[in-house]
């Protein structure tokens, strides 16, 4: 936690303010130093996009980064010493930084966010591992899940300025690039908003409504929303959108000449790199402006230099843009096609639930889920809404009296760029055009109370301040409960796994999970969540109950692995017998597959509440008479049933409302409330208790009138179970409870509740084998599976 949210940031602001020293002692004249970490870090998305498109130049990267950061300090120390501190800007990057951190650092778990929200991040983290390493070179990645996905993503030109930034950064802390995704766009959200502040420079004469504007603008609904999915692009996008204008306001009140430009030329080119081609209607309204004011101003300064300077001004612009623009302009025509096909697939929904409503612009929307209704506080939700609506108006009234350029030069290019971009749209891709421009309006909005606090009424600019900026943060304060932070021990552990068993795939991984490719990089992993694994002959997979159980796979297909990565569950079967324990951890199990014996057949019995079942006496010895015509010995696993608890059997609060669509339709909780059901124990004794399911918000579990344990922030794909603790049983039916607490102000909301499970303690059950004409003595026996072995 320290590392990552307090030991990064301050590494990457100080990265970031010597490049951006750097760049202001290129250009030759002095930038607003709220500007200067923004402007660093854009000339580090510039350069590491440069250096990662070649394999030979990536790992070159974070020196090269390092290095323009030692120089802007070396040559600005006099800049340094009388640089002056913003206490109101710097209030507003850390006040918003603070809210950005809070959703993870109150969870206790320092992981990132939007985990099985919107699950983009997984391919943002390939992405940065393998352009940091090894560019666009994909020799070393053996072929795999993670292999497809990167052609699949750099082949198409996805833009990745965003992600190579984070990744020349990442090596000096020497973490995980996952533990340190949600800092960074808490850092790029900071920068937003000292960005912000800058754009309302001698346009709000009070400091403090100032920065009041800036910090609740930076944060409006639906930008919040964004970054708690972890939209690093989007997010990107909105910050650079707004260094651009503030440039481009500040870049236009200096006598400068062509070298003045290259903060400007710099943060452009960042843009494109962030954004591609994608970011034209963004940016060329501001920068139109800019060249048009600029060159009106010049034109006496132009007419009067010479043919020779002009044409030697003009080829180091062009060069200077070429060598920066490399990257782009090579792929910019595969980008244009493929982005033009999938922004306009009229039908395309993403992870949304419908088309999102256009009031959610203005920052205000008080539902649990930006992309659910307003269900509750409805009237109120609403005329909140139509006072932000009604202040916008009234703001820009006053800025088109008072001639304020820099808001208004925000407002009508994201206006432009917003009304070209719905228009075309699909419905997932216009939700990111109404976030990105949520920033303006929300901006403008706030300006109201500006407006109201000018013509001397500054109680009720105050009051429209309060208003409007109580209900973004209301809208952000259910977003921050209902928070999706992923399982960082979990992962630690998948990590671990990845670096003990690297080069020994290829692996199949049971749990449909993403992510699993960023934490086996080296396993060539077979991921359930990004293809389909072929399934044994009579099994029909049921989707929402996905952990892929050894028995579910065709033998063929599973023995073409050489490891299995198996989540660990009291309702998994074991590997066939030509597999071996190589590793047992918390979460996880590791099976490596072993040259003996031969399997000729598997014929798995149980079913999805328990592993094992008793075989009809006929199937036992139909197998032995088989196993003896090819002169084969049967092999089984003995293993005694899992007593367990069906939570949609049991007695639950209405609050908790059943999922329907899968086997054991799990139980979602968000009110608090306990389930109270039963469990039948065979025999006395000590017993592990296991519970399957996905845990944001804490669940406590009691079995027998003893309290087991809980679990909290263990989410997790379909068919993950957790084990809570151990507990001596008597026989009989003993009672359960599983009962959800209150949140208090620790985030989490959803959570999928599974079975509940008891495993009596004691060694797992191992592989036996037996001669075909002893095989009536299985007959009765609880098994896992039988096999014909050689």
């Amino acid at each position: 936690m320290v590392v990552a949210w307090l030991l990064f940031p301050l590494v990457l602001l100080a990265v970031c303010g010597g490049c951006g020293l750097a760049v202001e002692r290129i250009s030759g004249w002095r930038l607003p130093g709220s500007l200067l970490p923004s402007v660093g870090l854009a000339l580090v998305v510039a350069a590491a996009a440069l250096t990662t498109s070649r394999e030979i130049t990536a790992p070159f990267t974070t020196p090269l980064v390092v290095l323009l950061a030692l120089a802007g300090y070396a040559t600005s120390w006099a800049r340094l010493r009388t640089l002056r501190i913003d206490r109101w800007a710097l209030s507003v990057g850390l006040g918003l930084f603070a809210v950005c951190a809070a959703p993870v650092v109150l969870s206790g778990s320092a992981g990132f966010l939007g985990y099985f929200v919107l699950n983009d991040a997984a391919v943002h983290f390939a992405l940065i591992n393998q352009l940091l390493a090894h560019g666009h070179d994909f020799a070393t990645v053996p072929p795999s899940t993670l292999l497809n996905i990167l052609r699949n993503y750099i082949s198409t030109s996805y833009p990745t300025g965003a992600d190579v930034a984070l990744g020349a950064v990442r090596p000096l802390v020497g973490q995980n690039v996952a533990w340190l995704f949600a800092p960074y766009l808490a850092v790029v959200m900071a920068f937003n908003a000292v960005a912000l502040y800058e754009v309302l420079d001698r346009v709000v004469s009070s400091r403090a409504l100032r920065a009041a504007c800036a910090f609740v603008a930076a944060q409006a609904g639906l930008v919040y929303a964004y970054y708690l999915e972890g939209s690093i692009k989007e997010l990107a996008t909105a910050w650079i959108i707004t260094v651009t204008v503030a440039l481009v306001a500040s870049t236009l009140r200096q006598r400068i000449g062509l070298r003045g430009l290259i903060p400007l030329l710099i943060t452009a080119v960042a843009g494109l790199d962030i954004l591609e081609l994608a970011i034209v209607p963004w940016l060329a309204p501001p920068l139109a402006v800019f060249a048009f004011v600029a060159g009106w101003r010049a034109r006496h300064s132009i007419r009067t230099m010479g043919l020779r300077r002009i044409a030697v001004s003009a080829a180091a612009v062009a060069v200077f843009l070429i060598v920066l623009l490399e990257p782009i302009i090579s792929t910019a025509s595969t980008f244009f096609t493929v982005a033009t096909g999938v922004l306009t697939e009229a039908n395309d929904l993403g992870n949304l639930a419908a088309p999102l409503p256009r009031w959610e612009m203005l920052g205000i929307w008080p539902a649990d889920d930006f992309r659910l209704a307003v269900s509750q506080h409805y009237d109120l939700a609403y005329a909140l809404i139509g006072v932000a609506l009604a202040s916008a108006v009234l703001a820009t009234v006053w800025m088109l009296r008072r001639r304020l350029f820099a808001p208004l030069l925000l407002l009508a290019g994201n206006g432009v760029a917003t009304l070209y971009l719905l228009s075309r749209s699909s419905p997932y891709a216009s939700a990111k055009v109404m976030m990105i421009f949520s920033v303006t309006a929300v901006l403008v909005a706030m300006l109201g109370a500006a407006a109201l606090h000018d013509a001397g009424r500054r109680v009720e600019g105050w009051m429209l301040a309060l208003a409007i900026g109580g209900g973004v943060l209301w809208t952000n304060a259910l977003g921050y409960h209902n928070a999706s932070v992923a399982p960082r021990a979990r992962f630690n552990e998948l990590a671990a796994i990845g670096s003990r068993f690297a080069g020994q795939g290829p692996t199949f991984y049971n749990l449909s999970d993403e992510f699993a490719i960023d934490f086996l990089p080296k396993e060539a992993v077979a991921d359930p969540a990004l293809g389909t694994p072929q399934p044994r002959a009579g099994f029909a997979p049921t989707e929402g109950r996905m952990p892929w159980d050894p028995d579910n796979l065709a033998l063929s297909y599973l023995e073409a692995f050489r490891l299995l990565v198996l989540g660990r569950s009291p309702l998994s079967s074991r590997p066939p017998a030509n597999y071996r324990l190589a590793y047992e951890g918390r979460y996880y199990d590791v099976w490596q597959r072993t040259a003996t014996p031969q399997i000729l057949a598997h014929i798995p019995l149980g079913g999805p509440f328990d592993p094992v079942a008793v075989p009809p006496c006929r199937l036992v010895t139909a197998t032995a008479a088989r196993a003896a015509r090819e002169h084969a010995r049967l092999a089984y696993v003995a293993r005694a049933s899992v007593p367990t608890l069906v939570p949609s059997q049991a007695v639950h609060p209405s609050s908790w409302f059943v999922v329907t669509g899968v086997p054991f339709s799990p139980l979602a909780t968000e009110q608090p409330g306990a389930l109270i059901g039963s469990v039948r124990v065979p025999e006395s004794g000590r017993y592990q208790v296991w519970l399957e399911g996905s845990f944001s918000a804490r669940i406590q579990i009691s079995v027998g009138g003893h309290r087991v344990g809980s679990v909290s922030y263990e989410l997790g794909p379909p068919g993950q179970s957790v084990q809570i603790g151990q507990v001596t049983l008597g026989a009989g039916a003993q009672r359960v409870v599983i009962s959800r607490p209150g949140n208090g102000l620790t985030p989490g909301g959803v959570g999928m509740l599974g079975p509940l499970m008891l495993v009596r303690d004691g060694p797992p059950s191992g592989v036996s084998e037996i001669a075909p004409a002893q095989a009536k003595s299985l007959c009765g026996q609880s098994l896992d599976w039988l096999e014909i072995v050689r």
